[in-house]
């Protein structure tokens, strides 16, 4: 099955979608911030990756566009539930930066197992 490092500094959304995601049989990393989530790429190979827009140590759009210069054929998935700007154009920018999908919070957990079988899926 897939493997799929998802990018939050939410522990519980993390844990929570690990665990979803984990009982259809994808193998799932987690990580609590870009720095992280970068380490955790270089460390070992993800079919996809999932990220927050909003996180403290530097935003997913800066993380999308490091995973683009670095990785470009790694899939992203962007989520953001808003912040300083509007989630709707968090998200815009990080469709226009490459990203495969984005989905808004809060969302259904079966929406996003959806969208990343949809990107793993040719």
């Amino acid at each position: 099955m897939a493997s799929i490092l998802l990018v939050d500094d939410e522990a519980i959304v993390v844990q929570g979608l690990a665990r979803y995601l984990g009982r259809y049989g994808y193998d799932v990393g987690v990580a609590n911030s870009g720095e992280a989530a970068l380490a955790a790429l270089d460390q070992r190979r993800f079919d996809i990756v999932v990220t927050d827009i909003n996180m403290p140590d530097g935003d997913g759009i800066e993380l999308i566009t490091t995973l683009q210069d670095r990785a470009g054929e790694v899939p992203i998935v962007a989520i953001s539930g808003g912040g300083m700007l509007a989630k709707e154009h968090l998200l815009q920018d990080a469709g226009l930066l490459g990203a495969a999908a984005t989905l808004e919070k809060p969302f259904d957990p079966e929406d996003l197992r959806r969208v990343i079988q949809q990107i793993l899926e040719p």
